[in-house]
């Protein structure tokens, strides 16, 4: 009977603690070793920006210093909570890391932290760590249906916002927390959702990531010690989803999480896990990738480009809301200097994404040929869909790219990923890169984390 169902606060809590290594598919499993050694990638390139310099100075001069947790970019060990704060900025600071349709944010760059500390911490094995990641990304994928487009249209930051519930999750999971411990961890990280996207193309965009795996190991810490929450954090009066708005009603979002179930997954759905080739904003990856193709394919160089229009949705636009990038962290969220550098570089690379590069009068000169053009032809279906328009010597060069590089039905090949992580890890690690990268794949069989912490302990700060 209905009746006799658990309230659904409590059936994302049992579904998170039941999940087991072995109920694991072996996509699944692929999939998600794929977003690990990706997101270590990128996170480890993103120790050597500001923003991840300064979180890793405040966490490693505070009292959560030492401890038995890394602090990437500095070397040093840190309480797990602080470690996933100045871990998570890192992962996301060069916005090079995944993302998630469903929860309109950067799953992994909020989970693989939380997952990294509290697996080194413990000195846990592979498979536990997989437990949790993949039960930290079911639970992002169930808010994400539920929250959805209403949510992120409001301002909120899903990364942050949805992603401290999958943290908790993770952590809960990583720490071996009971049903009932895990159902208060979620209550308690549910009052630490927050992030709001005016600060994107900002430093502080990154810090929401941290923010994120922080508090969701801060409210598994919690509940494992008796801290308590709400039974209905998420669909009671002024809870969660009454307050943070999503496309749902209670009862809508209540049958949606019960037919989620743990025989389908959403990383190996059709938009659950996006890898990004481009260090910049995502939603304009499908119109960098039909740019580069046209300028290649017809040897457009730079001085021969009269005009680019480029054709997206009008979400689009909510997220990349700089015109007229005066910096690196501006560049990220701004279509005119992405599709510009593209069409100079034929690339988009973290080396892209530099202030020097912002500053070139090569790109800054073909700025204001770029012209962004709002429309909804692609569809709902379509919304990460681009139209590029070139036109030189009264030429016209079109091309329309339905999917960004990187999406499931467009995905990265396993040469592009190898590129990606080397591009970004032998800057910081050298020819470590190789085996990090080779144990990653292998994460299952890891039998103690410290195995694979060793590879990335680095004896002095990350230099500039």
């Amino acid at each position: 009977m209905r009746n006799a169902e658990p309230p659904v606060e409590r059936l994302i809590a049992e579904k998170a603690v039941s999940l087991r290594f072995e109920d694991l598919p072996e996509n699944v499993v692929r999939l998600a070793k794929v977003a690990v050694t990706d997101t270590i990638g990128v996170g480890l390139a993103g120790t050597r920006e500001p923003v991840a310099r300064a979180a890793a100075d405040l966490v490693t001069s505070t009292t959560e210093a030492p401890g038995s947790a890394t602090v990437w970019a500095t070397g040093s060990g840190s309480a797990p909570q602080g470690a996933a704060y100045a871990n998570g900025v890192a992962c996301h600071a060069l916005d090079w890391d995944d993302y998630m349709h469903p929860m309109h944010g950067h799953c992994s760059a909020v989970l693989l932290p939380v997952c990294w500390a509290l697996a080194e911490s413990g000195d846990a094995d592979g498979r536990r760590f997989l437990e949790a990641f993949v039960a930290g990304y079911e639970v992002n994928g169930m808010l994400g249906r539920v929250l959805a487009t209403p949510h992120y249209e409001k301002g909120w930051h899903s990364t942050s916002t949805i992603g401290v519930i999958g943290a908790a999750a993770a952590a809960a999971r990583m720490l071996g927390l009971t049903v009932d411990q895990t159902a208060h961890a979620l209550g308690i990280a549910a009052s630490h959702a927050s992030g709001i996207r005016v600060n994107f193309g900002s430093m502080t965009k990154a810090l929401h990531a941290g923010h994120a795996a922080r508090q969701g190991v801060t409210a598994a810490l919690l509940a494992r010690r008796g801290v308590t929450a709400s039974a209905e954090w998420l669909l009671g009066p002024n809870g969660y989803l009454a307050t943070y708005g999503g496309q749902m009603t209670p009862a809508e979002a209540a049958e949606s999480i019960r037919a989620h179930t743990f025989d389908t997954f959403v990383i190996e759905g059709p938009v659950g896990l996006v890898q990004k080739p481009y260090a910049c904003c995502g939603s304009s990856h499908a119109a960098v990738e039909a740019t580069i193709a046209l300028v290649e394919e017809h040897d457009l160089t730079p001085e021969r480009i009269d005009a680019i229009e480029v054709h997206v949705d009008p979400l689009l636009n909510k997220t990349l809301i700089h015109h007229d990038a005066a910096n690196a962290l501006e560049g990220r969220y701004c279509l005119e200097y992405t599709i510009a550098v593209a069409a100079v570089d034929r690339a988009g690379g973290a080396a892209q994404f530099s202030d020097e590069s912002v500053g070139r009068p090569e790109v800054r000169a073909l700025m204001p040929k770029v012209r962004r053009i709002a429309d909804r032809r692609n569809g709902p279906e379509a919304r990460f869909a681009a139209e590029v328009v070139i036109r030189s010597g009264g030429r016209e060069y079109r091309r329309f790219q339905e999917h960004q590089p990187g999406h499931p039905s467009h995905p990265l090949t396993e040469a592009q990923r190898a590129a990606k992580f080397a591009a970004a890890v032998r800057p910081v690690l050298g020819d470590r890169a190789d085996e990090l990268r080779l144990r990653t794949a292998d994460l299952e069989h890891v039998t103690a984390w410290r195995e694979l912490a060793d590879l990335i302990l680095l004896p002095t700060a990350v230099p500039a």
